[in-house]
């Protein structure tokens, strides 16, 4: 494509309002978030549709993490974009599930249905009531795949998007995120990371973008970026085990058997 090679290219006004959306989002969380690392996405293995759990060739990651790689590196003029950096190639599969999510709520509410949960890979979003007069909204749950997670649910009252990680490569024994920086790292600091997002304008493309930085900053700064990102409601499951949780989303768990041992955060 003419823009990874230095040319001026047109594209599509909705790709010009993804690309300028996105660059706002990856400056918010320090780029921490940044969908212009599609080169190492697609080195890493996560482009295919046979995923063959093994690492890239170090001598590619190194070069690709030298070129520093970003979203910022596109310039646009209308629907005009430019890039002087070769290395960028976008990878939107960390933004654009939240996208979607966003649009199918509205078309639901469009066509008169008002109470709906929908499920996009773990992103999800609740809306108006599930039919039980006992319940008074929708619950969700962290996915617990493990077993010294908690069992535990939260409300979601009316209008909410939630946001979910993590998914892994395994291999030599190690786990590998399917998170990636600039400079690819194993991530050990966190297991999971939820976030809850009430209605609001982008509250589904916040559900989906957000959550990656907070799960990338590990245990010293993920609050820091939760700030930054205007997040609330947020739980993280430390490498240990150990569940952090916002005190605005603590307020809203109910627990399945005994409550677990948990921290809230401010």
């Amino acid at each position: 494509m003419a823009i990874f090679e230095g040319r001026p290219q047109q594209v599509s006004e909705e790709l010009a309002n993804l690309i300028l959306e996105s660059q706002e989002l990856a400056k918010q969380g320090q780029y921490l978030f940044d969908p212009g690392i599609g080169q190492l996405v697609k080195l890493w293995g996560f482009h295919s549709d046979e995923f063959k759990a093994v690492l890239p060739p170090e001598v590619e990651l190194k070069r690709l993490i030298a070129a520093h790689p970003s979203i910022k590196d596109l310039s646009q003029n209308g629907n005009i974009v430019t890039s002087l950096n070769k290395a960028v190639s976008l990878d939107f599969g960390g933004y654009l599930k939240g996208v979607a999510l966003a649009r199918a709520a509205n078309i639901l509410r469009q066509q008169g249905i008002h109470n709906a949960l929908i499920n996009i890979g773990g992103n999800v979003n609740g809306s108006g009531q599930q039919g039980r007069p006992s319940l008074a909204g929708w619950y969700s749950a962290p996915p617990a795949k493990r077993p010294h997670w908690p069992l535990l649910s939260w409300l979601m009252a009316e209008h909410w998007h939630i946001g979910r990680l993590p998914a892994f490569l395994r291999t030599d024994g190690k786990r590998y995120p399917h998170l990636l920086t600039h400079a690819p790292v194993i991530r050990q600091a966190t297991q999971a990371v939820t976030i809850l997002i009430p209605a609001g304008p982008k509250a589904g493309t916040l559900s989906d973008a957000a959550s990656k930085p907070v799960f990338i900053a590990g245990p010293e700064h993920w609050q820091e970026l939760a700030n930054l990102l205007g997040l609330e409601q947020v739980i993280r499951v430390a490498a240990d085990g150990q569940i952090f949780v916002t005190e605005k989303l603590a307020k809203r768990l109910k627990y399945t058997g005994a409550k677990p041992e948990l921290t809230v955060v401010p």
